[in-house]
């Protein structure tokens, strides 16, 4: 018949509707449909089990029932600017259940056109976001503290080390810290034993150092084989160096040194 063709395409319509319905009602995310007054025409089962709403309870209000108070009005604006042009919105939103719970969802909003491209309904998307943002929270709270015990022990870790290098630069004694060959820390008095100006000594190779002021004895690659082969057998070694300060002024020190470890035994310096 003429009609058949017609008939078999409303079928394949009425197929189709009910299985992109069927779709919408077992979604995963929230689907809200409003009218362009923006009052709520459909919602499903999702935003049922969220919300705590029915559909009957929800149909012909505005969702802002659902505001918590948290989102500025400014983003609202925004929102209804973007949709109402015919774009799109996407964002994230604090609202309210029916049981009174707050709640996060990550929002898409966006207009439904005609066949003539007017905007006839406006459709939401939603996905429950809360339990992310509480990790979220939870991670930022953690970093947070954690900056701030870095923060307060880094602190007391500045003062330690003034405090230590005021005491060492007021001993007496001439005092040294070595990484590898290069000199970390020389205290005021080690800079006056060697005639040179307070401060000077830090990041000196050692071995350019000894040659400039050593008046006789071993070379520093000698000496150095020996301080390690006595380390090895003790904690400290003691010597007596014949030295000439930067002026040419002659000398005599005695010297222990010993490895620094950290608390794994690794050597970090002498």
């Amino acid at each position: 018949c003429r009609l058949c063709p017609q008939v078999r395409r409303i079928h394949e319509l009425e197929a189709e509707l009910r299985k992109f319905s069927r779709a919408v009602e077992q979604s995963p995310s929230t689907v809200m449909i409003t009218d362009l007054e923006g009052n709520i025409e459909y919602v499903n089962r999702k935003f049922t089990e969220l919300t705590g709403y029915t559909l009957d309870e929800v149909r012909g209000r505005n969702p802002r029932f659902l505001k918590s108070g948290h989102t500025p009005p400014e983003e609202y604006a925004r929102m209804w600017k973007a949709i109402s042009e015919g774009g799109e919105w996407r964002g994230e939103l604090y609202n309210v259940k029916k049981n009174g719970d707050h709640y996060w969802e990550s929002a898409l909003m966006a207009p439904i056109k005609d066949v003539d491209g007017r905007i006839t309904h406006y459709i939401s998307l939603k996905e429950d976001i809360t339990a992310r943002k509480a990790v979220e929270d939870a991670l930022r709270a953690h970093a947070d503290e954690l900056e701030r015990r870095v923060a307060m022990r880094t602190a007391d870790l500045d003062r330690e080390r003034a405090l230590m290098r005021a005491m060492l630069d007021a001993m007496g004694e001439g005092v040294m810290y070595v990484e590898g060959t290069t000199i970390v820390y020389g205290n005021r008095a080690l800079a006056e034993i060697l005639g040179m100006p307070p401060g000077s000594l830090m990041g000196e190779d050692i071995s350019e150092l000894y040659q400039r002021v050593m008046r006789s004895g071993l070379t520093y690659d000698r000496l150095r084989v020996e301080m390690d082969e006595m380390l090895d057998r003790n904690l400290t070694w003691n010597g007596e160096l014949k030295l000439e300060r930067l002026d040419g002024t002659p000398v005599d020190i005695a010297v222990v040194t010993a490895r620094v470890k950290s608390a794994s035994g690794e050597v970090l310096g002498r």
